[in-house]
């Protein structure tokens, strides 16, 4: 009796089903499989290796399967590239190696997308390096890719770990200008910044109280770091107060709280 084989279509939705459930060593050995059967292999292929390679934090691996597509002369794309680069801030690499990904994705003429930009300003921010975050910030406007709430938090964020409160509280404010709602993630990395930078307990709370009038409740993060800036301001009073509120509404206090 005759047996169905697998197609190269099949192999792209199978490897696709990994990507998304993290089965990097699955994806590649099927990837393997399809080349050992000879099928002629498509970028959607490669790419979908690398986001499982990127979404179980192997950025060695992605990186291997991106030169296998540069030796096959199967083009990357702008898709290819933002795994690259997300994989980058999943594993905490260091500024240069962005950098790098970033300077062959121009070699290459291929456009980066918001996407892009997203993944590179969080990679930035996790290493620690608000300089080249804002920067890529203000490359993304001169490009005229327009900025969503994802690219505003990872910068806030970004703000926040080098303690540059300021930058993030007026990033905030940006955000609203631009037509974009600030979400809990905003706001808690918003409160998180004014904490780490010297316990702007004034401007936490305040941020505190925007969340309340925004109708968006405060999750741990949010209460924790407004708690933290106000022991930090002498202000335990308040501090009692918001850790009150916060057992009010369920929100289980950690560590910091």
């Amino acid at each position: 009796s005759s047996t169905v084989q697998p197609s190269l279509v099949t192999y792209t939705s199978v490897i696709t089903c990994c990507a998304r459930g993290g089965q990097w060593a699955k994806a590649l050995e099927l990837l393997n499989e399809s080349t050992f059967r000879g099928f002629e292999l498509t970028s959607t292929v490669f790419n979908a290796c690398i986001s499982a390679c990127e979404k179980g934090r192997q950025l060695e691996k992605a990186v291997e399967v991106l030169r296998q597509m540069d030796s096959l002369r199967i083009p990357a794309n702008a898709v290819t590239y933002n795994s690259i680069i997300s994989a980058c801030e999943k594993v905490g690499a260091k500024s240069d190696i962005v950098n790098a990904f970033l300077d062959e994705m121009s070699s290459r003429h291929i456009d980066p997308d918001v996407i892009t930009f997203n993944a590179a300003i969080s990679a930035y921010g996790k290493a620690g390096d608000w300089k080249r975050a804002n920067a890529a910030f203000s490359l993304m406007e001169k490009m005229a890719i327009k900025p969503d709430v994802i690219t505003y938090n990872s910068l806030i964020n970004a703000a926040g770990k080098a303690e540059q409160w300021e930058s993030a509280c007026s990033l905030l404010n940006e955000m609203r200008q631009n037509g974009l709602e600030p979400d809990v993630i905003s706001y808690s990395a918003a409160i998180s910044a004014c904490e780490k930078g010297g316990g702007q307990w004034i401007w936490a709370c305040g941020l505190l109280d925007q969340m309340r009038e925004a109708n968006i409740q405060p999750d741990v993060i949010a209460y924790s770091a407004t708690i933290s800036a106000c022991e930090k301001g002498g202000q335990w009073e308040r501090a009692i107060d918001i850790l009150a509120e916060m057992r009010s509404h369920g929100v289980e206090p950690n560590m910091i709280s």
